[in-house]
């Protein structure tokens, strides 16, 4: 147990060092995605409490929307969390993450890495709004992942599955 702690302290270390030695503008595009932390940072033992376990009664939702509400673009969507507390990317703490958007997708495994690309809209900064506007009209499904500083997703407890009807 002792290595696994070991490994996982060195391999977030050296995760924030390379997050803190970029630029903001290295690491942001347009959409206010964290791209510093990429696909890849595993930091070994998933399963280890400290990485990837949370609070019971923790819970990701939608505060502004309901399951088949129909929206306009664009529209502020708001991402709440009960229990857990958002913090930017980077650092791992217990009852601690951020945001992620999976547009028509589903909610990811437990331990498994959040991709970068335009699905999976990340909020490494610790955001909890972002303004919709880009979905093409029609039904789409909007998944709500938190995880952990790493981006390593805390699994289906801590998402949450809705449709939208863009107009």
């Amino acid at each position: 147990m002792k290595k696994v702690m070991l490994l996982l302290a060195a391999a977030a270390l050296s995760f924030t060092v390379a997050c803190n030695n970029a630029t903001e503008e290295e690491n942001m595009d347009h959409a206010g995605h964290d791209h510093a932390a990429q696909e890849g940072h595993d930091m070994g033992a998933a399963n280890d409490s400290l990485v990837l376990g949370y609070p019971d009664g923790a819970r990701v939702f939608f505060p502004n929307l309901t399951d088949g509400q129909e929206i306009k673009l664009p529209f502020q969507l708001q991402m709440g969390v009960e229990v857990m507390e958002v913090e930017p990317a980077g650092a791992l703490n217990y009852g601690k993450g951020h945001h992620h958007l999976i547009i028509d997708g589903q909610a990811m495994d437990k331990g498994t890495s959040v991709p970068f690309d335009a699905t999976n809209i990340h909020f490494g900064k610790g955001q909890t709004e972002y303004t919709l506007d880009s979905l093409a009209a029609g039904v789409h499904t909007l998944t709500l992942q938190f995880a952990n500083g790493a981006h390593l997703s805390y699994g289906e407890g801590l998402s949450t599955t809705i449709k939208v009807v863009v107009k």
